[in-house]
């Protein structure tokens, strides 16, 4: 603004306002005088658009193929302000429906002017989002099977080579196959999808003829030629076989089942013709024994390691089977044998037993009559034609055994003889004998036994007896049977004896015999006889056990003791008269304890505790481990010690100051009575008087926690001197005992908050200690 040539200041001279200056159009600017200057005046002014090319846009996201056209949606910026669509500008998208680069324009509206544009980027869409109809089952064709497949994009039937590829894995063999599709052009990745092949029928198959098969006895499963067109299939990868009625003679039936990429049966029929009997194996006929009667023998009939069945696979005719010489054995084939095949066989003579009849007689009688009998006589013959002699050895003085009847000579025409000897046997005769009843007393040997004897034969005496009687076990009194035992009268006699008893009386105890004195260690249990001698009242020695009464023996005290004891008498002893037996035992006075030795002889002093374990007291002594152990009277420094459970310990309140060397006299004493005196140096240790702790500060004011101050850890020096002073060298405090602390007074009355000085000496090593202490009061 100028007046003439004067420049006008603005706030000074004039104000300026406006109006309609924000959009695109004609604006108005209005000045007003100030000062010296008064009025209005006006000015018009254009506002143009700004040009699109200086607005900013938002990157575009990649857009994804959708098969129609894409106008993404866009933020557009002038600076920070984000601009509206439709107001300030519009969209146009080209080259936005394929996949590729996409150009985006927005044109300028109202206050924007030109245009900008904008790529963005339509990438391919994922064939995963695509549909495929199902593949309907494929049969099995020995060939790679490749289906048509329909391909979907919603609705829309997409097409082979322009928006896919298609490749086939597994799609040969009969099974699960596998389709999958690859994008093309505006698609990408890929996508599968099965299909099942099903396996062909065989009945499409062919069977080469199967010829005729001779019967083996098993069953019969001929490898036949199966074929797909010109192709010959293979047994156990395309098919298996199995067959029916292939055993036997007649027609059978092959049955192929289908495997893998084949299914279903079919059926092939084939013959089973019968195989000669000349083939088979017959064992050897053994040789048959006459019988009076024709003989048809069963031989085994073999088909390899197979026995063929009589009236099943063959049946049997013989001739020239009735007498002794060569027979013949025919076979016919039946069923699935068929012709004939001979065997000659043997018939010898048969052989028969003449067996004498065994017979028996008592010692002493006369033979019996003497027989025999027939044993394989055939066709109701009784006995042979000439008839054998019949003799024994036995005579009527024979001994009791067994003796051979012989048989010798005889003959006939149809049998082999067979003699056979018999025995006759001698048995024993009878022979009484009873026996005399006995008495003994209990312990006594048994008496020699008395009897009478009857039934003895001719010129036998009682000389034919031997062994011995017995009779029954036991040696307490009572009344026992006297048995036969061992006693026999030979081989010629059955003995019976007619037993008696033996009564046995009770003995009566007299007197025991003197015993030696015993004599046993202290402590150990003495080794008392378990058993004593007692004399019987009929003058007979007995050993019998004993019961001693040991509770006047004291193993712990050494001396002589007396028993008694009380017999332990078997039943056949009677002690009516309550006899004792009688025993001294010398308990031999106890060795004395070798040694006592301390666990430990050093201890650490405290200015709190006055009760202090030292050391354990440990007694060597072989014989006994229970002793006690005590101070031997007040002398040396036993005062300041105690003994409790043979445990060493500090028992003093007393300083002992300049003491750190304590000898003590200790008696050890056993169950015995013995004692061992012995001497031990005890060492109580202290704190270095320079190593000591003095603490510089203390606070006297009632509150019971550091209201004192002192050093007691020196109570246990000799010699002792602390004193405190003020700054001018005044003694306000001392004291020769450590355990006396300084309380913060001077002659009763409290001295006031300030630094103190403190002298310790010990006249026990001449070291004396200086410091400085802080008297506080809160």
């Amino acid at each position: 603004m100028k007046d003439g040539n004067i420049t006008l200041t603005l706030g000074t001279d004039y104000s300026v306002a406006c109006s309609n200056n924000t959009n695109v159009g004609t604006a108005l600017i209005t000045i007003t005088g100030m000062g010296i200057y008064t009025g209005t005046k006006t000015q018009t002014f254009t506002i143009v658009a700004k040009a699109a090319g200086t607005l900013t846009i938002d990157p575009i996201i990649n857009q994804i193929y959708t098969g129609a056209a894409i106008n993404p949606s866009v933020v557009v910026k002038d600076g920070s302000t984000t601009l509206i669509l439709g107001t300030d500008y519009s969209v146009a998208c080209s080259n936005n429906t394929n996949v590729g680069t996409a150009i985006l324009t927005i044109t300028g509206i109202g206050n924007y002017s030109g245009t900008k544009n904008e790529a963005f980027t339509i990438v391919a869409k994922s064939v995963n989002t695509l549909d495929i109809d199902p593949i309907t089952n494929q049969i099995y064709t020995g060939a790679a099977i490749i289906p048509s497949a329909i391909v979907k994009d919603g609705n829309t039937i997409l097409t082979l080579g322009t928006d896919y590829s298609v490749a086939c894995y597994n799609n040969t063999n009969v099974g699960t196959a596998t389709l999958t599709i690859t994008g093309i052009g505006n698609y990408t990745g890929t996508k599968n999808e099965a299909f099942n092949i099903l396996p062909k029928a065989v009945n499409t198959l062919s069977i080469d003829p199967i010829t005729n098969l001779i019967y083996t006895g098993a069953a019969i499963t001929p490898l036949p030629v199966v074929k797909d067109g010109n192709i010959t299939l293979t047994l156990g990868t395309d098919y298996s076989v199995a067959c029916s009625n292939n055993t036997n003679v007649g027609t059978a039936i092959l049955t192929i089942t289908g495997i893998g990429n084949y299914s279903g049966t079919k059926n092939e029929a084939f013959t089973i013709v019968a195989k000669s009997v000349n083939t088979l194996d017959m064992e050897t006929i053994s040789n048959q024994i006459y019988t009076g009667a024709a003989i048809t023998p069963f031989p085994i009939v073999k088909d390899g390691n197979t026995n063929l069945i009589l009236g099943t696979d063959y049946s049997v005719a013989c001739y020239n089977n009735t007498n002794a010489g060569t027979a013949t054995l025919t076979i016919t084939g039946i069923g699935n044998y068929t012709s004939t095949k001979n065997e000659a066989f043997n018939i010898l003579p048969k052989a028969v037993t003449i067996l004498a009849n065994n017979a028996s007689k008592i010692y002493g009688d006369a033979n019996p009559s003497l027989s025999f009998s027939y044993s394989g006589l055939v066709a109701g013959d009784t006995e042979i034609d000439e008839l054998p002699g019949i003799s024994t050895a036995a005579s009527t003085t024979s001994e009791v055994g067994t003796y051979p009847i012989t048989l010798t000579g005889g003959s006939d025409p149809n049998y082999s003889l067979i003699l056979v000897e018999g025995v006759l046997e001698v048995t024993a005769a009878p022979l009484s004998l009873a026996v005399n009843a006995v008495t003994k007393i209990y312990g006594q040997a048994d008496p020699v036994y008395t009897y009478s004897l009857q039934g003895l034969k001719g010129s036998d005496t009682e000389a034919v007896l031997g062994g011995a009687f017995s009779r029954e076990a036991g040696e307490d009194p009572g009344t026992y049977r006297i048995n036969q035992g061992s006693l026999d009268a030979g081989a010629n006699y059955n003995l019976t004896v007619t037993g008696a008893s033996l009564k046995i009386l009770k003995a009566k105890v007299s007197s025991v015999a003197q015993l030696a004195l015993v004599t046993t260690t202290w402590s150990k249990e003495a080794a008392l006889p378990a058993t004593v001698k007692v004399l019987a009242a009929h003058g007979q020695d007995f050993q019998v056990e004993v019961k001693w009464e040991k509770s006047t023996l004291n193993l712990l005290v050494r001396g002589t003791y007396s028993l008694t004891g009380t017999l332990l008498l078997p039943v056949g002893i009677e002690n009516t008269n309550q006899v004792l037996a009688k025993i001294q035992v010398q308990v031999l006075p106890k060795p004395a304890p070798r040694d006592v030795t301390i666990t430990n002889n050093t201890f650490v002093g405290s200015t709190t505790q006055f009760f202090i374990s030292v050391g354990d007291f440990k007694i060597n002594d072989p014989v006994d481990n229970i002793h006690v152990v005590s101070l031997l009277g007040d002398g040396y420094d036993n005062k300041y010690f105690e003994i409790k459970s043979n445990i060493l310990f500090w028992n003093s309140a007393e300083r002992a100051s300049g003491k750190t060397s304590f000898s003590i006299v200790v008696r050890v004493t056993d169950r015995d009575g013995n004692t061992l005196d012995k001497f031990f140096t005890i060492t109580r240790t202290r704190p270095d008087f320079n190593a000591v702790t003095i603490y510089n500060t203390f606070t006297p004011n009632g509150d019971r926690f550091n209201d004192t101050w002192g050093a007691p850890e020196l109570r246990f020096y000799e010699g002792v001197r602390i004193s405190v002073y003020d700054r001018g060298g005044a003694r306000l405090f001392y004291t020769e005992n450590p355990d006396v602390r300084w309380d913060g007074t001077y002659e009763g009355k409290e001295l006031p908050i300030g630094s103190y000085y403190w002298v310790i000496e010990i006249g026990e090593t001449g070291l004396t200690r200086r410091g400085m202490l802080n008297l506080i009061r809160e």
